[in-house]
């Protein structure tokens, strides 16, 4: 008895090539209107695809990220900045599988799909990307890499691309291990590869007819693909990585002799792994949520200063000497100070490095003084207030403290 229908998607339900060109159009207007002086041509991304995976051949087996790395390419020869050509190659991709994924059905085959639905459980197969990292992940410390010419000749049992899980498993006549993703449950019905050139089985029975050494969850996520728990489309949003995790195995361990006692009373070789927060990945998770397109704004709480006194006036003037003496009464009170009464700097250069700097409180002792005031701005509202010099710590060391 049939009791699930599988059904291919591109070129099945629908019409690859159509839906592909029609993401790309809406990818290239997308980059023309955002990146005007970007060179985006078929010629010149046939050239960027093959130079890329000439020098990374893992590229061939993750088409989206292949595609991302293209237009990253491509904008930083455009003259864009490295970090801005990552931030706007992810912005790009996660558009065109936005568009990808807006298809349109044969016709048709929606009335048809919802009939069987009376009757079947309905299931779509299709090639999508593996993540390698995902893979490599799970059976580390095994390598992964794909089957190639010289693997298909040691396993003679395998025919390239027609392969199917009768001759597959470790207890098979050709003893290669197989996985499959979790979804392919116990009882499901399957249309695989004969293993015979041209020829494929019908109505298999996971569970009946195959069964797996086990299962891995290795498909790569895309934009808009359905959430396994509330099926709504999936967001794809950048994330920044702090913490790190280091699988050490027993490579130390057996060199340093460490050794426990089991359950069983027996001594094992223990495993280790290393867990941490890297000092210098904070810092720079924190400059990447923590800025504009000027510079840095530290959070006052770990900002490495707590006032920035930038003094426009000359080597003795009343004007250095005026920041100079503000400076000491903060410290006084207990502030951090940074003074910058750099001489042959011109005001400019110091507003422009005071803003790139980013610490949460600026304060310019310049021509102002003249009137009997300071100037002080927040680096985060991006505000200015003059206030009058004789209030200026009392004003400034409550701002600090209030945070």
């Amino acid at each position: 008895m049939i009791k699930v229908i599988g059904f291919d998607l591109d070129d099945t339900l629908w019409a690859t090539k159509p839906t592909i060109l029609r993401a790309e159009k809406k990818l290239n207007e997308w980059l023309k209107v955002t990146v005007p002086q970007l060179s985006y041509t078929a010629e010149s991304m046939r050239e960027l695809r093959h130079a890329l995976t000439d020098r990374e051949p893992e590229l061939k087996t993750k088409i989206t990220e292949l595609r991302r790395r293209i237009i990253e390419h491509a904008l930083e020869l455009s003259h864009v900045s490295p970090s801005q050509a990552t931030e706007l190659s992810h912005q790009a991709i996660e558009l065109f599988l936005v568009a990808r994924n807006q298809v349109k059905f044969f016709e048709g085959s929606l009335s048809i799909l919802e009939h069987l639905s009376t009757r079947y459980i309905l299931g779509a197969l299709t090639n999508g990307n593996a993540d390698i990292k995902r893979i490599e992940a799970q059976v580390s410390p095994s390598e992964v890499e794909p089957l190639d010419d010289a693997g298909f000749a040691k396993h003679p049992g395998l025919i390239r691309g027609y392969i199917g899980p009768q001759v597959l498993g470790t207890t098979s006549a050709t003893g290669v291990r197989y996985l499959l993703d979790p979804s392919v449950v116990a009882g499901s019905e399957w249309v695989t590869g004969a293993n015979v050139a041209g020829s494929h089985v019908l109505h298999l029975v996971n569970g009946r007819d195959f069964t797996a050494d086990g299962t891995i969850e290795a498909f790569e996520v895309a934009a808009g693909d359905p959430c396994p728990s509330c099926r709504e489309p999936l967001e794809i949003a950048r994330g920044i990585e702090i913490g790190h995790v280091f699988q050490l195995g027993r490579k130390y361990a057996d060199t340093l002799g460490l050794s426990v006692l089991d359950q069983n009373g027996k001594q094992v070789v223990v495993t280790m792994g290393s867990y941490g927060i890297g000092v210098s990945r904070a810092v720079a998770s924190i400059a990447e949520v923590f800025h504009d397109d000027i510079g840095l704004k530290w959070p006052r709480a770990i900002s490495p200063v707590d006032v920035h006194i930038v003094v426009t006036g000359k080597n003795g003037d009343d004007i250095t000497i005026a920041g100079e003496k503000l400076g000491a009464e903060l410290e006084a009170q207990g502030l951090e100070v940074l003074i910058d009464d750099r001489n042959g700097v011109s005001p400019g250069v110091k507003f422009k490095d005071a803003e790139l700097i980013g610490i949460p409180t600026i304060v310019v002792v310049g021509k102002s003084l003249a009137e009997g005031n300071i100037e002080l701005r927040d680096r985060h509202a991006g505000t200015n207030e003059a206030v009058p010099i004789a209030d200026a710590v009392q004003r400034i060391v409550a701002l600090v403290r209030e945070g």
